[in-house]
């Protein structure tokens, strides 16, 4: 009798704890909404900003911080004109014009579920294609001579040789990016997150 009312309460207590874990995974589960799904529950949609001052505070002085000792106006003045000048020419604007749309609404029917990119790419042809077009400008802004000038005078006039001497503030921030990044479990303003936003190519919480 003891036997089989001992094994009885340890199949109550497997089916507990398993009815348990269910719980905590279902709850314990980010919510995936869409733009639309999200505003029909009076929600609002946030780009996901790890440096905000909300969501890590210590990023956004490291922010500030790097910001000040990276400023080299007065020595290389090249870095302020000539080379934003040269890589206005080569833009994004064609490569989101041919290719974005096609690949986000490509994602989306795949619900952005692809094993790897080899993966995507195969599926989502486009994808590549706008990965492609975007190294391609990438390359030629960065290959502008007055870019490269620019380089090189920061180069010989840097005011540091480790960030983490200057700017403390940058180890913080990396723990805080690590436990928050890609999605915060907040949003700024004191607004909860109530879900990720799954239409979209890049990380959208849904506030309120």
């Amino acid at each position: 009798m003891r036997r089989k009312r001992f094994t009885l309460f340890l199949v109550i207590g497997i089916v507990v704890m398993g009815v348990g874990y269910a719980i905590f995974y279902i709850l314990g589960k980010p919510q995936r909404l869409t733009f639309e799904e999200c505003e029909k529950t009076g929600g609002e949609v946030w780009l996901v900003d790890i440096f905000h001052p909300d969501i890590c505070p210590s990023c956004a002085e490291y922010r500030a911080c790097e910001l000040e000792y990276n400023d080299y106006s007065e020595v290389c003045p090249e870095c302020y004109d000539a080379c934003p000048a040269c890589q206005e020419k080569h833009t994004y604007a064609s490569c989101h014009e041919d290719y974005y749309d096609s690949c986000r609404n490509c994602e989306n029917e795949y619900l952005h579920d692809f094993e790897d990119d080899e993966e995507k790419y195969r599926l989502c042809p486009t994808c590549e294609n706008y990965v492609n077009c975007r190294e391609e400008i990438t390359s030629k802004r960065k290959n502008c001579p007055p870019c490269i000038a620019c380089e090189e005078c920061k180069e010989k006039n840097k005011k540091y040789t480790d960030i983490g001497e200057v700017c403390p503030q940058v180890t913080p921030c990396g723990e805080c990016m690590d436990n928050s990044w890609p999605y915060p479990d907040r949003c700024p303003g004191g607004k909860k997150s109530i879900g990720e936003i799954s239409d979209a190519a890049i990380w959208f919480l849904c506030c309120k």
